[in-house]
């Protein structure tokens, strides 16, 4: 049973934030749901942020190529083990605005 859930959120092409690790805990899971809510072909990007860090090629989870991207109509899940520490970030974005719906559920545990 997850321990929290994000809101459903329409992507844009900018990085936004969908979650931040609070203080004192440690992201333990977390699962995604990607739909595509056009007739094209589309792609995401998925970035796990350390504390105070940035998106970069470095961090980044999903970049989704042109063999590998969402079609058009079709969904996608992601299930991962990150083991983010505390003020970490998992930002995400689309390739085009307006195209992709997303929500993400997670866990939590104290830090050791």
């Amino acid at each position: 049973m997850p321990k929290g859930t994000t809101n459903g959120e329409v992507l844009g092409t900018s990085l936004t934030t969908a979650f931040t690790v609070p203080t004192g805990k440690q992201l333990t899971w977390c699962r995604f749901w990607f739909l595509n809510l056009t007739t094209d072909d589309k792609k995401i990007t998925l970035h796990y942020v350390p504390k105070s860090g940035s998106a970069s090629t470095a961090n980044k989870i999903i970049e989704q190529q042109a063999s590998a991207v969402l079609k058009g109509g079709e969904s996608q899940e992601y299930f991962d083990f990150p083991m983010l520490g505390e003020d970490a970030t998992v930002q995400w974005k689309a390739d085009a605005t307006a195209s992709i719906a997303a929500r993400m559920a997670h866990q939590t545990e104290a830090s050791s």
